[in-house]
C-alpha cells in the first residue's frame, strides 16, 4: 500500500519534535498517569482538542457516568476494565460495551432533552486510556482517510476501517496512524500553529506573503475570512514549485517531503 508506513514514520518524527501537538499530547498523558478523575480527563481532552462536548448541557457528566458504570460492572475503579474491552475490540472481537459507549447520545440542549453522540471525544479518551493505541475519529481523520483510501469512514464504521488501514498499510500502530492522518489533515487545511513554532510560522507567512494571503482570503462581500486564510496557506505549501524554493529554515526537509507526498494525493 504505497509508502504509507514510511510516511507514518516521517509524520511521527515531525510531530515528536517540540511541537504544540507533542506538548498537548504530553500534558494529557501525564494527566492520565496521575489522575483517575474521569470527568477531569474528559474536560481537558475536550478543551485541548475542541470536541465541543462541554457546550452540551450535562454532556461530559453523562459520558463520565457511562464510563464509571463500565468500571462498576467489573468491580474496578481504574482503567483496567475498559482497557480490556478496548483490546478485545482491536483484536476484532465485538465489544457491546465499547460500541454502546461510542454510539450512545449524551447531554441535552437548553430546550430539548435530546443528546448527541460524542464519538470524537470518547475515541480520544479510549486512545489515551490504552496508551495511545486506539483509532481516533474526528473531522481531520475523516478528511484524510478520503485522500488515501477509496470510500469514507463514519461514526459507525471507523474502528473497522482504521483497523484495516492500520494492518494493510503495515503501519501497525494506531498512534502512528493517527499522527499520519492528523498531520495530513492539518497540512491540507493550511493550519500549522500546532506544527511550527512561532518564529517558523512567522517566517512561513512572510514567505507566502501577507498581501497575497489577504487577496485570496476575502469572502464574497470583501471581508477577511479566517478559513480562507488557511485555504490560501494550504494552496502555497502544497505547491511543489513553492516548496522547492522554500528555505529549510522555514520548513524542514522532513516536512517538505511529507508535503510533497501529500500534494500528490490532494491533486488526484
Amino acid at each position: 500500500m504505497e509508502n504509507f508506513n514510511e510516511m507514518a514514520d516521517l509524520a511521527q518524527s515531525i510531530l515528536n519534535e517540540n511541537t504544540g501537538y507533542s506538548r498537548n499530547k504530553r500534558i494529557i498523558k501525564e494527566l492520565f498517569n496521575n489522575s483517575t478523575d474521569i470527568e477531569l480527563r474528559l474536560r481537558v481532552i475536550d478543551s485541548m482538542y475542541s470536541t465541543q462536548m462541554s457546550k452540551r448541557l450535562f454532556g461530559i457528566d453523562d459520558i463520565a457516568r457511562a464510563i464509571n458504570v463500565i468500571n462498576g460492572l467489573f468491580n474496578e475503579n481504574c482503567d483496567k476494565a475498559i482497557r480490556q474491552e478496548i483490546i478485545n475490540t482491536l483484536n476484532g472481537n465485538d465489544s457491546t460495551i465499547i460500541t454502546e459507549l461510542l454510539q450512545s447520545t449524551y447531554g441535552r440542549s437548553k430546550l430539548e432533552d435530546r443528546g448527541v453522540k460524542a464519538t470524537s471525544l470518547i475515541s480520544k479518551y479510549l486512545y489515551f486510556v490504552n496508551n495511545s493505541e486506539f483509532p481516533i475519529y474526528d473531522s481531520l481523520v475523516k478528511d484524510s482517510y478520503r485522500l488515501f483510501q477509496i470510500g469514507t469512514i463514519n461514526e459507525g464504521n471507523f474502528i473497522e476501517k482504521l483497523r484495516e488501514l492500520n494492518k494493510n498499510s503495515r503501519i501497525k500502530s494506531y498512534d502512528k496512524l493517527d499522527q499520519f492522518l492528523w498531520l495530513a489533515g492539518k497540512l491540507k487545511k493550511g493550519s500549522l500553529s500546532l506544527i511550527l513554532d512561532k518564529k517558523k510560522y512567522r517566517s512561513l507567512i512572510d514567505a507566502v506573503g501577507v498581501e497575497w494571503i489577504l487577496v485570496h482570503s476575502r469572502n464574497i462581500v470583501g471581508e477577511i475570512d479566517s478559513r480562507r486564510i488557511d485555504d490560501a496557506i494550504s494552496r502555497k505549501i502544497l505547491n511543489i514549485d513553492f516548496l522547492t524554493k522554500l528555505s529549510d529554515m522555514v520548513l524542514s526537509q522532513n516536512l517538505k517531503k511529507f508535503l510533497t507526498f501529500l500534494s500528490e494525493h490532494v491533486d488526484r
